[in-house]
């Protein structure tokens, strides 16, 4: 399988000359067999990865679009909704890339709290729960909305997502080698996809003009990146569970 990559720090002097970079080198990889590009807050001048991803994700067709983002310290539920909201967009290319694991063990634990509260959040719509029934003025199966129950150090959470179900179920969840330990941590390891392993910590290759193995062949078109990487979509953990 091809390697992911990684976009470049920004070179540019100003915010405007660092997204045009990052957009150029998006278009680049996206016609080349690359399955999917890291955004990183290093890449895109000062601008937010997430609001970045979703820019790239409407000016591309195939690559998958991977934000890299910490899991301590985060707001579950902004995490859930903005990431499901990307694959939404961009029709099942999103991705999270975990930098690490925190600084210490209170911070591993917060991480792995939230990674697996974003995960529930993701499966608290079944992917039938939107109905659109005119005749009944609904537009949702109630049945099929599922209340989340997770703490952290930092959060607590009663109830569904407010996004929908993502195409892919779950955005694909990466691990760069330095946050492994995530994928053996109770809490988070069962939402894991992927443990990434590489010289530079997060098992991508940095984009450049000559980065061998995004140019050139045919890209995988008109497939969600869990297929191109060949993992399963998942059912939603709440599939058949009935509300109380």
């Amino acid at each position: 399988m091809t390697s992911g990559i990684l976009l470049p720090p920004a070179s540019s002097a100003s915010t405007a000359g660092a997204l045009a970079d990052v957009v150029e080198t998006a278009r680049r990889l996206d016609a080349g067999t690359a399955p999917f590009l890291v955004v990183t807050a290093a890449a895109v001048g000062g601008l937010s990865p997430l609001h970045v991803a979703a820019h790239l994700g409407a000016r591309t067709s195939r690559i998958g679009i991977v934000v890299e983002h910490r899991a301590d310290g985060v707001e579950p539920s902004h995490m859930s909704s903005a990431l499901a909201t990307l694959d939404h967009t961009t029709r099942g290319r999103a991705g999270w890339l975990i930098p690490d694991a925190g600084r210490d063990a209170e911070a591993m634990a917060d991480a792995a709290a939230v990674v697996d509260a974003v995960a529930l959040l993701w499966d608290s719509w079944e992917d039938d729960a939107v109905i659109r029934d005119r005749a009944t003025g609904r537009y949702l199966d109630r049945a099929k909305l599922h209340a989340v129950d997770a703490t952290g150090p930092d959060f607590t959470i009663a109830g569904p997502s407010i996004t929908p179900r993502p195409p892919q179920g779950r955005p694909v969840v990466l691990l760069a080698a330095e946050a492994a330990a995530l994928a053996s941590e109770g809490r988070s390891a069962r939402w894991v996809d992927i443990v990434l392993d590489g010289a530079d910590s997060r098992g991508v290759s940095i984009a450049g003009p000559d980065t061998a193995g995004c140019l050139g062949g045919e890209g995988v078109s008109g497939t969600t990146l869990r297929e191109v990487l060949g993992l399963d979509r998942p059912a939603s953990v709440f599939s058949g569970r009935t509300n109380a």
